[in-house]
């Protein structure tokens, strides 16, 4: 007996989260389509959210679709060969369709069809690739797909010598000015939540989803509301993924800073990396947003920038239990559900500046991502699992170029600058950072005592206000008020600072159709670095595009 699908359906099912009960898809995509409960059609998941908005009532809303035009027997065998690109839920399978790029080839690499773009822009044999961050890696990628043999240069280590001297900082609060948390093989999302949310709707993200299935994450990527991947599993990426790029014959110097920018008759001619000269006329210059030696090599080249307005603020850490029951109430902890995350954002009329919650880690730690010597930096990092039992997020304020108190275009470094500075000598050095009770923060007292907090090397009990400038501190304790509104219990937390680094303080001013420097010829900077993107999906796109934007002004 067989059940004969010959109409497309697409179909939204909302199902009611029960304690104590996994869902099983399979039966509800039954109970809606009136079907026996053995007669289970072949369908996808385009979509996967939880809508806890009424906290009694916390759902599950899928979208679902059919997969028309196949016979489906009556039962569905569990013993029955699962294809790649399936997974199961409950005992049904579910064809999740990542894509051409969802298979790999017999070299254990990639598929070479994975990005197709058009052109064949004469630029040289060895176009040149500065920083191994998604950016980076994926424009190298895309230009070992059209045939080129892109040099990539990283002033940092590859991935175990990277995780070592990181650990050292965590560990003995030891720095490595070239290999941290902000520099090394894979860049600042190596050691992050690895977040795959991006809000642009470019073709080109389904890309950069494809090829991070390809490289082993789970294909749930790519129907989840909210995907993320773990610090653990983007490093298993970007290994890969320079595997693959070396097959198709790039290459990778790591421990090799960029110094200069050679520029002739206003087009590039190549670059200084490690004492010697690299010739090339292209460069995709990919090198993140705590560059700061490079933006000063860029302004002496005479390399257009202009500055741009960022986020300073701190880090606030909260147990976990107390955000999953603010968000899910009586069914916090359901494991359908997993760890609650938030995000907040109030707009401070009185000052005129935004207030909000920024890269939001649950079951995450905070960690220790200085790269200069005498100043203290965090930022949040989480696995897949999301099971550290703490939840942590950036709580920043908006700033822009008037509050710098300097002219120029780098014055947002030196504004970051003094407040990392002001952060390490509160702490005594060490790389420990300067910590207080929210509580104690929102009354204007200096906390005493033992703090709890995940940051490793440490953390000294301070008044953390005191090294923010004084309007953005008032501005942060109103925002913080604002927020205990609508989150029970926020004010039951840690502040841990400063949180600095939340984008680029610099633009590399660039055209908006090829992505080229709009002084420089050949050049092309890209991602956070360049002051254009913001996450690890839209890096990887803006990556991919200045490859597709060099294709489309072919010479």
């Amino acid at each position: 007996m067989y059940l004969q699908m010959t109409t497309n359906q697409t179909l939204t099912i909302e199902v009611p989260v029960v304690t104590g009960k996994r869902v099983d898809l399979g039966a509800e995509v039954c109970r809606a389509l009136d079907l026996a409960p053995d007669r289970v059609p072949e369908f996808k998941i385009l979509r996967r959210s939880v809508d806890a908005r009424k906290k009694d009532r916390v759902k599950i809303v899928f979208s679902i679709q059919i997969e028309h035009g196949r016979e489906e027997t009556d039962h569905v065998s569990e013993d029955a060969p699962v294809s790649t690109g399936t997974r199961r839920i409950g005992e049904y399978p579910v064809v999740v369709g990542t894509g051409p790029a969802g298979e790999f080839n017999q070299s254990g690499g990639l598929s070479a069809d994975v990005t197709q773009l058009s052109g064949t822009r004469r630029i040289g044999e060895y176009p040149v690739v500065v920083g191994t961050g998604p950016a980076g890696l994926f424009a190298a990628y895309a230009l070992a797909l059209k045939g080129y043999k892109p040099i990539v240069l990283e002033r940092g280590g590859a991935m175990p010598r990277r995780i070592e001297a990181v650990h050292r900082l965590w560990r003995d609060g030891v720095l490595d000015e070239s290999s941290n948390v902000q520099f090394g093989e894979g860049g600042a999302g190596t050691f992050s939540d690895g977040k795959l949310t991006c809000r642009s709707k470019d073709p080109l993200v389904g890309r950069v989803f494809d090829v991070f299935t390809a490289c082993g994450v789970n294909p749930e990527i790519h129907y989840e509301q909210k995907p993320h991947v773990g610090t653990e599993r983007v490093r298993a990426v970007v290994c890969r993924l320079r595997n693959r790029i070396r097959e198709l014959g790039g290459a990778f110097h790591y421990d090799k800073p960029v110094t200069g920018l050679i520029i002739k008759n206003g087009a590039v001619a190549g670059v200084e990396a490690g004492g010697e000269i690299i010739g090339a006329d292209a460069v995709f210059l990919a090198t993140g947003h705590s560059a700061r030696d490079t933006y000063e090599m860029l302004h002496l080249a005479g390399v257009a920038l202009e500055p741009k307005a960022f986020a300073v603020g701190l880090r606030i850490e909260h147990s976990q239990a107390l955000i999953d029951r603010a968000q899910y109430g009586r069914f916090a902890g359901h494991p359908e559900l997993g760890a609650a995350d938030y995000r907040v954002a109030w707009q401070d009329l009185k000052a005129g500046r935004g207030v909000y919650s920024f890269c939001n880690c649950p079951g995450g730690v905070v960690v220790a991502a200085a790269s200069e010597p005498g100043g203290v930096v965090t930022n949040g990092m989480s696995r897949y699992g999301r099971d550290s039992g703490l939840s942590n997020s950036a709580i920043v304020v908006s700033v822009n170029p008037s509050d710098f108190r300097a002219n120029g275009v780098l014055a947002g470094i030196e504004f970051q600058r003094r407040i990392e500075r002001a952060a390490f000598e509160m702490a005594g050095g060490g790389f420990l950072a300067p910590a207080q009770k929210t509580a104690d923060f929102m009354r204007g007292r200096a906390s005493r005592g033992k703090i709890e907090t995940s940051y490793t090397p440490g953390v000294v009990a301070s008044d953390v206000a005191r090294m923010l400038p004084g309007a953005l501190a008032t501005s942060l304790r109103r925002g913080i008020d604002e927020f205990a509104n609508k989150i029970k219990g926020f004010k039951d937390s840690v502040l841990i600072g400063p949180e600095t680094r939340t984008s680029s303080p610099v633009r590399v001013l660039r055209q908006a159709g090829s992505l080229e420097s709009v002084n420089v010829a050949g050049l092309f900077p890209v991602g956070e670095g360049a002051g254009y993107a913001g996450g690890i999906v839209s890096s990887a796109v803006d990556g991919l595009k200045a490859v597709e934007g060099l294709a489309a002004h072919e010479g």
